[in-house]
């Protein structure tokens, strides 16, 4: 098995050989392709060399974040990290150096790059490609005492070179699908010989799927799933878009359509055509859409006029005014959907009409909008069912379920909130509504949070 695992590694290395001139070209990849190249002259070098106090040799941290999502987390973990080793008092006295890798645009604008906080040193970089020889030249620069892998971020190359050059691999917050459980288990052998130290996994069964994997059950754990901690964040309105820069307070019943994948753009632009020229209560919805990539805003705006909507880019509202008719909003502003949750009437959250696993839903029922999500929950089974049966979450099998539900939503919120009765004003009554949500979100999620200083914790207590 020895020889087959090298083998297959060689190929690996050969793959990328024959594959970074093709990637150098990529549109996504070409802007600071060096120092994916190269790390070993950017960030990687720079958290060896870092001054501090003689005698006080830094903790050093490698943490992989694979994107944004991946990214918030590397950031929640930070202050806990910080507390973690002040607790243990053979690092009670150490600084913290933190090297956070990320693969793409919008997690290393996530990342809080190159700043003193908390205490805590950070470096953000993009992660270097994954040629067994451009990790190992990263891994001997930097000279982590560990590497913190987050979710599923298992990297041949990375992982190798950091056996080979004894820094341990931390696997948190680990998920693994049944459907990337069966692909991996066709090279079991191999990802044995590169297993992680230590894993900390969200559920009992992404544990076994771990253990099955590479074999080690004894030194799997489970731990809560760090995204419970970041469901309950306090509105921010100083981010770039709070609604009141958005629409008037008195405004419709407003639809976000959040998270949005490519694979979901045909399937939702009937669907929205259908939603703008409906009437609820006297009202016509505002919609917002939120794609998951910003590189996606251009194909948004030609499928939107296409289908003969106005659209409007919302960095853009106070420039080009309003075009004719209401708007289709583009929210083209990364990292302002959070601050827009509380502040609509329903979210449909992206990534679960097509079969691409889901993408975060608790920060919308955490922020207290009624939240709509697709089949296609893989990536969220650790959740659990109560969410659901709450009626906090619900779910729909297809675009046309989602129309209906969409619609019944609306009209419920209509009913409440526009009749004419009213003792307060539309914007009271929205964050009544929205306060009522989150206190039954806070108290159904209560017992499942801590996992972020708990992570921190495991990350410690297994440094050597």
């Amino acid at each position: 098995m020895r020889f087959c695992s090298d083998m297959l590694f060689g190929l690996y290395g050969g793959l990328w050989r024959a594959a970074v001139p093709l990637l150098a070209r990529h549109s996504r990849l070409r802007v600071d392709f060096g120092q994916r190249l190269h790390p070993e002259k950017g960030p990687a070098a720079a958290l060896r060399n870092i001054s501090c106090a003689p005698g006080q040799r830094p903790l050093r941290l490698w943490i992989q974040a694979a994107s944004a999502g991946e990214a918030r987390l590397a950031c929640a973990l930070l202050s806990a990290l910080e507390r973690a080793a002040a607790a243990q008092p053979r690092f009670a006295s150490r600084p913290l150096h933190v090297l956070a890798c990320t693969c793409t645009r919008q997690g290393l604008d996530t990342l809080n790059g190159g700043e003193e906080s908390n205490g805590v040193r950070l470096l953000n970089a993009y992660m270097p490609l994954d040629h067994p020889d451009i990790m190992r030249a990263a891994l001997r620069r930097a000279a982590p005492d560990a590497v913190v892998l987050l979710e599923t971020e298992l990297w041949p190359g990375q992982l190798r070179a950091a056996k080979q050059a004894g820094i341990p691999v931390l696997l948190l917050n680990a998920r693994m699908s049944e459907k990337s459980a069966r692909l991996y288990s066709l090279t079991r052998f191999f990802w044995r010989s590169l297993a992680p130290e230590r894993i900390a996994a969200v559920s009992e069964d992404d544990a076994r799927r771990f253990a099955d994997l590479f074999g080690n059950p004894e030194k799997i754990s489970v731990l809560p799933n760090i995204k419970f901690d970041l469901a309950c964040p306090e509105p921010d309105r100083s981010s770039p878009c709070p609604r009141a820069a958005l629409l008037p307070a008195e405004s419709g019943p407003v639809l976000l359509f959040a998270s949005v994948r490519e694979e979901e753009e045909k399937i939702l632009l009937p669907l929205l055509k259908s939603l703008y020229d409906r009437e609820i209560q006297g009202q016509r919805a505002v919609l917002i859409i939120a794609p998951r990539h910003m590189h996606r805003i251009v194909a948004w705006e030609e499928g939107l006029r296409a289908a003969g909507l106005p659209v409007l880019r919302l960095s853009r509202r106070k420039e080009d005014g309003s075009p004719a008719g209401r708007p289709v909003f583009l929210l083209d502003s990364f990292g302002a959907l959070q601050s827009l949750y509380g502040d609509v009437d329903a979210a449909f959250v992206g990534g679960s009409l097509a079969p691409l696993g889901g993408q975060n839903f608790l920060e919308a029922a955490g922020a207290g909008v009624t939240t709509l999500v697709g089949p296609h929950l893989d990536n969220f089974r650790w959740v659990g069912e109560d969410v659901f049966s709450a009626g906090l979450v619900r779910r729909v099998s297809n675009a046309g379920e989602l129309r209906d539900a969409l619609l019944a939503v609306l009209a419920e919120r209509a009913a409440d909130i526009f009749r004419s009765d009213r003792v307060c004003s539309v914007a009271e009554a929205r964050a009544a509504a929205a306060a009522g949500k989150r206190a039954r979100f806070r108290a159904l999620i209560d017992p499942k949070l801590g996992g972020t200083l708990r992570a921190a914790q495991f990350v410690v207590e297994n440094l050597q």
